[in-house]
């Protein structure tokens, strides 16, 4: 026997023990994880990394349909169930991947001990750590916590105001979270600081005339954590809502530059190296330095997505026209600007979001799933899509190795894949009876 079937039958017994305690204490349907045959596997090396994955299952109970929480969790022992009849939000990773939020709910990935938090309303959990901030909904004027689940300690971290919170954005530096307060207002908080909110201008530097309602939301910090970009809204009762992103520096008194509302961006991501954020939106796509002055500004259709390029070099955006998802990329200097593909139906990117990619991790190339068929697309001139996989339910994203993880739906199991980004040496890491409809890859 060789060396990687030998590891596949070890872990495909342990999968079968952890489906006999799934049949006993949560559901029968719950677990019924084994190998799958006819695969080329790449060789599994002792000690070897393999991705954390959390999942919802989905068992139909005649006309009931019931979630169900597994983990795959190769650090700490394999497959194994964690709640039944559960899971309407989407599983959220601690920064080290040690514990697991789901149901608004705390659970430790290798033991699965849930902690007896109140029920959650809004939770950021600390980059890189297992700290988790959150507001519970027993009040309607919440305090803000700080939960440490390692030593049980719990901290109220001081607010100026009682009103609501929604706590949007932990930074990478893992010192700041900005917080929005009834949509409108918007915080710094400083947890490990002696003092530990910051309120900022009501206005974010921006003339609003009295008619019109404010809405902020959707914090996103630049990788180096020097400062963040938040979406911006103004509502009126007989106009268009008119919207754009502004960017606000930590080490400044100003209160934020904005980005050419009139377009009306709604997405945006900053580049690697911090020093510049593109924006897509009704009108096209902005490339803005860090200070918010436009470089680039190119006009096309409706943006719904657009991702940097690992290396920063350049970003791909996707626009649907005329029932088509047309797929774009520029460089980042706004260059070279062309049509990668036109595909002549919807597209899907992790967690089943429309007109979504990933790249791959040496940013030659986009990842994505059209009708069922997971497609790379070269972004060389000229590159034809390669299908990569003819059967797959869900595309689930890259993991910190640059390997890609989807979900291939066979005719009686639901199989999670791995595979390198130009589709070989693929690995099942397990399958399920009952379909897989979300998955979350520990950081």
């Amino acid at each position: 026997m060789h060396r990687s079937e030998h590891m596949l039958t070890r872990l495909a017994s342990l999968w079968m023990v952890w489906a006999v305690v799934a049949s006993t204490s949560l559901s029968p349907q719950l677990l019924q994880a084994t190998a799958v045959d006819n695969t080329t596997y790449l060789p599994l090396i002792e000690g070897e990394y393999l991705p954390q994955i959390a999942f919802y299952t989905k068992h139909q109970e005649g006309t009931e349909s019931i979630r169900n929480l597994s983990i795959f969790n190769p650090p700490y022992g394999g497959l194994a169930p964690i709640a039944s009849s559960c899971c309407s939000d989407a599983p959220a990773w601690s920064g080290d991947g040690r514990f697991l939020v789901s149901q608004m709910k705390l659970f430790q990935a290798e033991t699965h001990k849930q902690y007896p938090l109140s029920q959650i309303r809004s939770m950021l959990w600390k980059p890189g750590g297992h700290q988790i901030a959150y507001t519970d909904i027993i009040s309607l004027t919440p305090p803000i916590y700080l939960f440490d689940p390692d030593t049980g300690q719990k901290q109220t971290i001081n607010v100026p105001t009682r009103a609501p919170y929604t706590l949007s954005a932990w930074s990478p530096d893992g010192t700041m979270i900005v917080a929005f307060v009834m949509s409108q207002q918007m915080y710094i908080l400083y947890p490990y600081a002696t003092t530990q909110a910051r309120h900022t201008s009501d206005q974010h530097n921006i003339s609003v005339p009295d008619s019109y309602t404010v809405s902020v939301s959707g914090a996103r910090w630049a990788p180096d954590s020097t400062r963040f970009a938040y979406r911006f809204s103004m509502y009126s009762p007989i106009e268009e809502p008119n919207a754009g992103i502004i960017i606000y520096p930590i080490d400044s008194h100003q209160d934020g530059w904005g980005i050419s509302r009139e377009y009306g961006f709604s997405v945006y991501e900053w580049s690697p190296n911090s020093q510049f954020i593109a924006t897509g939106g009704e009108k096209g796509v902005c490339i803005a330095s860090a200070d918010g002055q436009v470089r680039i500004l190119k006009e096309t259709p409706a943006v719904s997505v657009l991702r940097w390029s690992p290396d920063g070099r350049q970003v791909a955006f996707t626009s649907e026209q005329d029932g088509r998802w047309v797929i774009q990329i520029m460089n980042s200097d706004g260059t070279a600007y062309r049509v990668l593909s036109s595909a002549e139906s919807t597209i899907t990117g992790p967690h089943n979001e429309r007109g979504a990619f990933i790249w791959t991790k040496d940013s030659d190339a986009i990842i994505y799933v059209e009708q069922n068929r997971l497609i790379r697309l070269a972004i060389t001139a000229g590159a034809q899509p390669q299908i990569l996989d003819p059967s797959v339910n869900l595309l689930v994203g890259r993991d910190r190795s640059g390997m890609i993880l989807y979900v291939q739906q066979r005719e009686s199991a639901s199989v999670m894949r791995r595979a390198r980004a130009d589709g070989s040496a693929i690995v099942d890491l397990f399958s399920m009876a009952d379909p897989i409809i979300v998955a979350r890859i520990a950081p």
